[in-house]
């Protein structure tokens, strides 16, 4: 027998609200008529540098076994914000 429960648990509603948040880094090209997507995946982060030429993406996919653990490992993508180039 599997119980389903009527109401939602407070990590659901949490995790709801941080969902309907999440949000992308994308690069408008005004002179150009172009938005380009910078971020990847909501659940990643994404940042500007200084200089407004590159930005950076965290990339955690590949060693999710080991943040079961507390590993922090990540990649780091440089994304050229001119071209759409991405570089680990």
């Amino acid at each position: 027998m599997h119980v389903i429960p009527e109401e939602r648990s407070a990590e659901q509603r949490s995790a709801e609200q941080r969902d309907a948040r999440a949000s992308m880094l994308a690069v408008w090209h005004v002179g150009d008529k172009m938005v380009m997507q910078i971020g990847s995946d909501v659940a990643e982060t994404s940042a500007v540098l200084d200089g407004d030429a590159y930005a950076t993406e965290t990339d955690r996919k590949l060693y999710a076994f080991g943040q079961k653990f507390g590993r922090r490992d990540q990649d780091l993508w440089v994304i050229d914000l001119t071209s759409g180039v991405r570089r680990k």
